[in-house]
């Protein structure tokens, strides 16, 4: 997958997520809480309580690109051929940088109106 694509596909589920969890999932969004290994404590956890309940599934987009590979790696050395499936979004949460991954949390609880993934 090229690197555009990747970007575009987070920012598409970024933006799905945004307009379709409710404002009381929002609102259960802590950064400092959050840790992209654990099921309660990722960013589709933290919204519904866990990672693969009902809720989060439905929240989970449909119509974008699955990523597979493996994680804490930079995106050249990313493999996504082999290993758990992933949203995009999730798996950048995985690569990118603290900064990022904050200024995703205010998108999402709605403290900025724009967003750039990079």
């Amino acid at each position: 997958m090229e690197k555009s694509i990747f970007f575009a596909e987070v920012k598409a589920e970024l933006v799905h997520l945004r307009d379709n969890a409710t404002q009381e999932e929002i609102k259960k969004l802590n950064f400092s809480q959050f840790d992209h290994t654990v099921r309660y404590a990722c960013i589709y956890g933290q919204m519904t309580g866990n990672c693969d309940s009902v809720r989060a599934k439905q929240l989970t987009p449909k119509s974008y690109a699955w990523i597979v590979g493996n994680n804490n790696k930079k995106f050249e050395e990313l493999n996504f051929d082999s290993g758990k499936w992933y949203t995009a979004l999730e798996k950048y949460l995985y690569i990118c940088t603290k900064k990022q991954q904050r200024t995703i949390f205010q998108y999402l609880r709605k403290k900025i109106d724009n967003i750039e993934i990079v």
